[in-house]
């Protein structure tokens, strides 16, 4: 019979506890059972938007750029790393189609540059990944509001009906 990876890390860990409980009972003699379980910890999703004073337009023309500031509130009690992804989705989509750019800087007084990379077109999808550089490409989203976190620049070069999807990652 041969086992699999995870079956085997399951046995270890069985023989362990067991051995851990036979100890546990003999140096310090139990009259309870154990109680044990296991708890999953996940941070609260950021909420993610573009300031209100530069939302998406819902109509624009082929070469007419736009800027949009990214404002990020976190429900966390702590700071939140991450970067930013935005896809732009469109039947036939190409990889010029809709270019991002930045010249913002993140950090003061660091003034780290802000790289927008095209990963590329994935089905009907163009993706953008956002970041900071090249050691740490995480942005630092405090808990609570953190009102323009960076800003980009948005060019429609094709025309034709675009769905958006801004979001931050890790």
């Amino acid at each position: 019979m041969k086992l699999s990876k995870r079956s085997k890390i399951a046995i270890a860990l069985l023989i362990c506890t067991m051995i851990g409980s036979v100890y546990a009972e003999s140096q310090w003699h139990l009259i309870s059972d154990i109680w044990q379980g296991e708890t999953t910890v996940t941070n609260s999703l950021l909420h993610i938007y573009p300031c209100g004073d530069t939302p998406f337009p819902s109509s624009k023309k082929v070469g007419e750029q736009f800027k949009i500031l990214i404002d990020v509130d976190n429900p966390n009690p702590a700071t939140v790393g991450g970067r930013f992804m935005i896809n732009f989705t469109a039947s036939g989509i190409a990889s010029n189609d809709v270019s991002v750019t930045s010249d913002a800087t993140y950090n003061p007084p660091n003034n780290f540059p802000v790289y927008v990379t095209k990963e590329g077109v994935f089905g009907s999808t163009l993706v953008f990944t956002i970041k900071v550089n090249a050691a740490d490409q995480n942005f630092y989203f405090n808990p609570g509001s953190n009102l323009d976190v960076t800003y980009i620049f948005i060019t429609y070069n094709k025309a034709g009906t675009y769905q958006y999807a801004l979001a931050a990652i890790q």
